[in-house]
């Protein structure tokens, strides 16, 4: 296909911000940009950053709603933003959103739509995942938020299983294409780490066992399963520390759960970490990584786990399942259905399914060498088909069906 054509890049979420929203939309962006495409942006996030210098983004301030009960956004606000998705539109071939609860993401696709701009809908989960506890008053909106994103697209890009199977409730499977998360398979690389240079690894000696999360902590991560499980795997191995990489609102919860279960000193926090040389250096000192969610996409932490042949234990949920197979690229913890997504967890689980993940934690310990084997098939199954150029082949296609 043609490579001057110009895409615009619409999403709520975008750099400098973190996220895995955000690294997406820089990693594609940059990658089209490598092949030949002009890439243009229209974001909320008002604050810019070095990828400002490589492309024309045009940043306005979200439309706030008036009242906090009933969503109305303010319409001096999207009267801005209808004029700078209707000069995106006019200046595009296509218009590439990514998904938000937000109807800012709404708006540019009505805009592009009376333009006649064809429209790629990436999924990411936000403005799509059913919300059950949300009040009618706001559940109204979310539904036709998640209508009107699905049907004013061209096509609909899904990340994961689970979210192909709700836009199928909206839309014929035909419009629906499965291209999932990327990684950095050339920056997240298996080479031997120093536990010295990590203050928190250093601590805790070098021959201690170390089991590690990097994620948001919230409920749906499900990293107070691990915390429950870590008395069962201490009677096996005594010097076995859980190490979390990140920052949320559970992190007291899991205070307060390992206090309970007497394992509060083989619980450490690293604080939310922004550096991904730093992150990189974690996954590669680390014995495992553990992703014990109750929803997830593709999972961004997954891959970084499995690129740094650093050997995964993870619930099969949404695109997990994908990634890990039946144990052969990682090990399943089958906390929760294969492919399901659960966006709010249970605090605690039936101590058959901890113990469930206590014996895949401690099969990892038991088997260095078959784990390490492991953990090199994760990684070129990686490079086979998350790599970015990989992912970026697939787009290429979408865009060519709708720009002949």
């Amino acid at each position: 296909m043609s490579k001057s054509l110009h895409i615009g890049m619409v999403s709520c979420y975008f750099p400098p911000s973190i996220g895995g929203v955000q690294g997406h939309i820089a990693e594609i962006s940059a990658e089209l940009q490598r092949r030949g495409y002009e890439i243009k942006g229209l974001t909320t996030v008002t604050e810019t950053s070095s990828i400002d210098d490589s492309m024309e983004i045009t940043r306005i301030t979200a439309p706030r709603t008036l009242k906090r009960t009933v969503p109305i956004p303010q319409p001096l606000r999207m009267i801005e933003v209808v004029r700078a998705a209707r000069r995106l539109s006019r200046t595009c071939d296509l218009i590439h959103v990514h998904s938000s609860k937000r109807m800012f993401t709404v708006i540019a696709e009505l805009v592009a739509e009376l333009s006649s701009t064809p429209i790629v809908l990436t999924v990411h989960g936000g403005g799509i995942v059913d919300l059950p506890d949300l009040s009618t008053h706001r559940r109204i909106p979310h539904n036709v938020n998640r209508w009107l994103l699905l049907r004013l697209a061209d096509v609909v890009v899904s990340t994961c299983p689970y979210f192909t199977d709700i836009a199928t409730r909206y839309i014929p499977r035909s419009k629906i294409r499965s291209i999932p998360n990327g990684i950095d398979t050339d920056f997240f690389t298996p080479i031997p780490a120093d536990r010295s240079n990590l203050d928190v690894l250093d601590s805790l000696g070098p021959d201690a066992n170390v089991l590690l999360s990097v994620n948001m902590i919230k409920r749906v991560k499900g990293m107070q399963y691990v915390v429950q499980a870590l008395p069962e795997v201490l009677e096996a191995y005594p010097d076995t520390h859980y190490v979390i990489v990140g920052d949320g609102t559970w992190k007291t919860v899991l205070e307060d759960i390992a206090e309970e279960r007497g394992v509060r000193d083989h619980l450490h926090f690293a604080g939310a970490v922004f550096d991904e040389e730093v992150v990189r250096e974690y996954l590669r000192a680390a014995d495992m990584a553990l992703i014990p969610s109750s929803g997830e996409s593709t999972s961004i932490s997954t891959l970084e786990a499995m690129a740094t042949e650093c050997p995964v234990v993870a619930t099969p949920v949404g695109g997990i399942d994908d990634l890990l197979g039946d144990n052969e690229r990682g090990r399943v913890a089958e906390l929760f259905p294969r492919g399901s997504y659960m966006r709010k967890g249970p605090k605690t689980l039936p101590p058959e399914k901890i113990t469930m993940l206590a014996d895949q934690i401690e099969w990892v310990l038991n088997n260095p060498e078959e784990a390490d084997r492991m953990a090199q098939v994760g990684r070129e199954y990686v490079l086979d088909n998350y790599a970015w150029p990989v992912i970026v082949d697939q787009l290429e296609d979408v865009y060519a069906e709708l720009t002949p």
